[in-house]
C-alpha cells in the first residue's frame, strides 16, 4: 500500500512538472543583432536573464502584450560582441520554469554592419568562490558582503537543465554548500541577487569533478532534463514586421515545433487523468481481490479426509442421546470391587432395552466387544471374546466394554439380567 501511495506522488509531481513545464524557440545570436524568442506556457509575467560567463547578468522584462493565449514572442537586440558565451533563462510568476534554462551559447559574427554598444558593464557587486566543484564536498562562497543588502540568493545554473538556488545566513560573509551534483556530465556557473534586487558577477563554466563519494547524492536531484530551448535555423520576424497588439505571428519554422497553448493543455490533462486512472486501479482491484480471499477463508470448508479415526477406536453412534449413568445392578461385583476398571456408562436413560460402555482398562479379565464400526450393537446379543484366551492381544491392553442392557425399571428382570450375563462370562465365547 505505501508502494502505491509512493507512486501516486511522484505521478502527481510529473503532472505539476509538466503543467509547469515550458517549450522555447529562439534565433541564432549575433554581434548586435536582434535575437527573437518563442514559448508556450508559463504563467504571466514573464522576464528573460541574458547572463554572460564571467559577465554580469542582464534582465529585461517582457510586457504583457508579448504573451497572449498561452504563446510568447519577445525580441531583443544583445550588446555582445563576438564570441562571448552567454546563455538565458525564463522566467515566469512562478520562478525557473522547466523548459526555461538555454544551453550555452556563443554569439556568432556580425551581420549586416550592426551596430550596438558592446563595451564591458560590470555587475552591480562581486564575490569569490572556490576553484574547483568536488561531488558531495563543500563549495565555498565568500567576499558577497560589500555593497549588498543581505540577506543574498545564490542561483547555481546547470545550462540547459535547471536553475537552484541557496541561501546563506542573514549577515554572514562566507557560505559553505555541499556540492550534491553528480559528477557525469555535470556543469555549474553560480551568479548572485541580494535583497536590494542588486545583481552579482558571475562565474566561469565548472565542471563537477568525481570524489568517488555519493553519500550526498539524491535521485530527484537535479531533475530529469526538461527539453532545453531550442535554436530554430530560420531567424524569425523582426520588431517591424510583428503587430504591436500580439506574439502570435511566427515563422514557418516555429509553427513547426510547437503545438498550440490549447493543445498542450489537453496533453498535460490527459496525461494527468491517465495516470490517475491508473493509480486508482492499482489501489481498488488488490483491495477486492483481498476482500474475495478474506470471504474464502472464512467459508467453512467439508475435508471428507480429515479426522477419521483410526478402525479400532470407532465409537459408534447410537439411537438414544449419550449420557452417563452408572449402576452395579448390570456389572457383576468382582468388576465393580477391581479398583483397575473404570465405571460403566449408560448411553440411555429412558427404561428398556439400552447399549452400555465400559472405559478403557487394562484388565486381563476384561472382554473385548467386536462390533462393527459403522453399524449399531444389537439389542439383544453381543459377542465377547476374552482377551487372554483368544490371543488377540496382551494381558495388559487397554479394552472396551460395550453391554446391551434391558432396563424396564423392574428388579426381577434386573436381577434375570445379571444372572444371565455372570452365565456367559463362565462359559465364554462360542458355548
Amino acid at each position: 500500500m505505501t508502494f502505491i501511495w509512493i507512486a501516486l506522488v511522484i505521478w502527481l509531481s510529473t503532472c505539476s512538472s509538466l503543467s509547469h513545464a515550458i517549450s522555447v524557440t529562439f534565433s541564432a545570436p549575433t554581434e548586435c543583432g536582434y535575437m527573437n524568442i518563442s514559448w508556450t506556457g508559463g504563467y504571466a509575467p514573464f522576464a528573460i536573464n541574458f547572463i554572460s560567463i564571467y559577465g554580469r547578468q542582464l534582465v529585461q522584462s517582457v510586457p504583457s502584450s508579448a504573451y497572449q493565449d498561452g504563446k510568447g514572442f519577445y525580441q531583443t537586440q544583445l550588446p555582445y560582441s563576438s564570441g562571448t558565451q552567454f546563455l538565458f533563462l525564463l522566467q515566469d510568476a512562478s520562478g525557473f520554469p522547466a523548459g526555461g534554462t538555454s544551453s550555452l551559447l556563443s554569439v556568432g559574427p556580425n551581420s549586416g554592419n550592426q551596430k550596438c554598444n558592446t563595451a564591458t558593464v560590470l555587475p552591480d557587486f562581486e564575490f569569490g568562490t572556490a576553484a574547483a566543484v568536488l561531488q558531495c564536498q563543500s563549495f565555498l562562497f565568500y567576499d558577497y558582503n560589500n555593497g549588498t543588502m543581505q540577506p543574498v540568493t545564490i542561483m547555481g545554473i546547470l545550462p540547459g537543465k535547471q536553475v537552484f538556488t541557496l541561501s546563506p545566513p542573514t549577515g554572514s560573509t562566507m557560505f559553505n554548500w555541499v556540492a550534491d551534483l553528480p559528477s557525469i556530465q555535470s556543469t555549474v556557473l553560480f551568479t548572485m541577487v541580494d535583497a536590494a534586487g542588486h545583481k552579482g558577477g558571475v562565474t566561469q563554466l565548472l565542471t563537477v569533478e568525481d570524489t568517488g563519494n555519493s553519500s550526498c547524492l539524491d535521485s530527484s536531484f537535479p531533475s530529469p532534463n526538461p527539453i532545453p530551448p531550442a535554436q530554430v535555423a530560420t531567424s524569425l520576424p523582426s520588431t517591424s514586421s510583428m503587430p504591436s497588439s500580439t506574439g502570435s505571428s511566427t515563422s514557418s519554422a516555429v509553427n513547426a515545433r510547437h503545438l498550440s497553448g490549447a493543445a498542450l493543455a489537453g496533453i498535460i490533462v490527459a496525461c494527468c487523468l491517465t495516470g490517475i486512472a491508473v493509480i486508482t486501479s492499482a489501489i481498488f482491484i488488490p483491495m477486492r481481490l483481498r476482500r474475495k480471499r478474506a470471504r474464502r477463508r472464512e467459508a467453512p470448508i467439508l475435508d471428507l479426509a480429515e479426522d477419521v479415526p483410526p478402525q479400532g477406536h470407532v465409537i459408534t453412534s447410537f439411537p438414544h442421546p449419550i449420557s452417563e449413568y452408572t449402576s452395579s445392578s448390570f456389572v457383576p461385583d468382582s468388576l465393580h470391587n477391581n479398583s483397575r476398571h473404570g465405571s460403566m456408562t449408560n448411553l440411555s436413560m429412558p427404561c428398556g432395552m439400552y447399549p452400555t460402555y465400559h472405559p478403557l482398562s487394562n484388565a486381563s479379565e476384561m472382554a473385548e466387544v467386536h462390533l462393527d464400526p459403522f453399524e449399531p450393537p444389537d439389542y439383544d446379543t453381543v459377542t465377547m471374546s476374552p482377551n487372554g484366551s483368544s490371543g488377540g492381544g496382551s494381558s495388559t491392553s487397554r479394552t472396551r466394554l460395550y453391554r446391551v442392557a434391558n432396563q424396564d425399571c423392574n428388579p426381577y428382570n434386573v436381577a434375570d439380567e445379571k444372572a444371565a450375563m455372570s452365565g456367559r462370562a463362565e462359559r465364554g465365547p462360542g458355548e
